[in-house]
């Protein structure tokens, strides 16, 4: 079956865990609810494949490129965490033995985005289809590359995601409406599973995006939930009702200025766009003198956002990568069996 199902594994116990917290229940009951929920979506997608990915918690390449790198992140002290990721390790041992065909990968250094990303981008080479289970809009950047997927909230979705035409605006049931009949004419899905998307498109609340403004904004505003700092200060922007921003406000302003000067679709790992980025932030901003040392601290901070934000081959340093690559033939392998 040519249809993945990937699961950020951290997101999945996060949510579960704020379900609990935040009806005041006991956490103890954590990897029940895990169990629970999984064993939903696996009946939904049982002809597909799963495998949940989730990030080495004690390493980060992204460390070495900015040592504050989630830094700010506070956990409630009101949580035993031990006790938290004590059952999500029971989780994925019970997931293993009860499912035999799910495949759980981990690599060292890497954050499930990384890992998800490159499973998308490679097993679409050779036909297959992604649907991504989170919450992390960082995911909304796979579509520059016009990975066929889709971002499935549980009550949410990214109709974009289905961006088969290579347009980010329109009718977000459209757009979903076009994958399924995509998908079933490649016979890459069952009835069962059909019948199961269409739910999931039917009752989800949908939200156009567009890809490559979602990555611009996150490297010029930063991350603040990441310790990010952002290379302008920002507000948000009017919008009218046709969904366009109204005047240069903050980040849409400076975005509209670029794409007004250099026209073409954004390639984020070059060295081109650091450089264009930092003219137009200068012309947004109005600086007319500005010194050699201030230009070059305004470029490092770029490319270290670019370097911190965007999940690509070229952010992830070799020895990393080659690891990524051993783990993702392997898993195809399996699956493909």
């Amino acid at each position: 079956m040519k249809l993945n199902i990937l699961i950020d594994g951290y997101f999945f116990m996060y949510k579960n865990l704020y379900y609990l917290t935040s009806r005041g229940a006991n956490i103890d009951n954590l990897l029940i609810y895990m169990m629970t929920e999984f064993d939903k979506l696996y009946n939904k997608f049982t002809d597909a494949n799963f495998i949940i990915a989730y990030d080495d918690k004690n390493n980060n390449f992204r460390y070495n490129i900015y040592s504050k790198y989630k830094d700010n992140r506070l956990k409630d002290k009101s949580i035993d965490w031990k006790l938290v990721y004590k059952q999500f390790d029971e989780f994925i041992i019970k997931i293993q033995e009860k499912y035999k065909s799910v495949k759980v990968i981990t690599v060292p250094f890497l954050e499930a985005d990384d890992m998800i990303y490159y499973i998308c981008k490679e097993s679409n080479k050779i036909g297959y289809s992604n649907i991504i289970i989170t919450s992390d809009q960082d995911y909304r950047q796979f579509l520059l590359s016009r990975l066929n997927y889709i971002n499935i909230k549980y009550d949410y979705l990214d109709p974009s995601s289905v961006d088969i035409a290579g347009k980010s605006k329109g009718n977000g049931n459209i757009y979903a409406a076009l994958l399924l009949n995509e998908l079933i004419k490649r016979k890459k899905i069952t009835n069962k599973i059909s019948i199961s998307l269409q739910n999931i498109f039917n009752n989800s609340k949908i939200n156009i995006v567009n890809p490559e403004f979602n990555l611009f904004k996150q490297i010029v505003i930063g991350k603040p939930v990441y310790n990010i700092n952002g290379i302008i200060k920002t507000k948000a922007g009017k919008i009218d009702k046709t969904g366009q921003y109204i005047g240069l406000t903050g980040v849409q302003g400076l975005y509209r200025l670029y794409k007004q000067t250099y026209t073409k679709q954004i390639d984020f790992g070059s060295k081109q766009f650091i450089r264009r980025l930092l003219i137009a932030t200068l012309l947004y901003k109005n600086i007319t003198s500005i010194t050699d040392e201030q230009k070059q601290q305004l470029y490092n901070d770029i490319k270290q956002n670019i370097n911190l934000c965007y999940i690509n081959e070229e952010t992830i340093p070799a020895e990393y990568l080659n690891n990524l690559k051993e783990v993702y033939e392997n898993t195809i392998k399996e699956i493909s069996k």
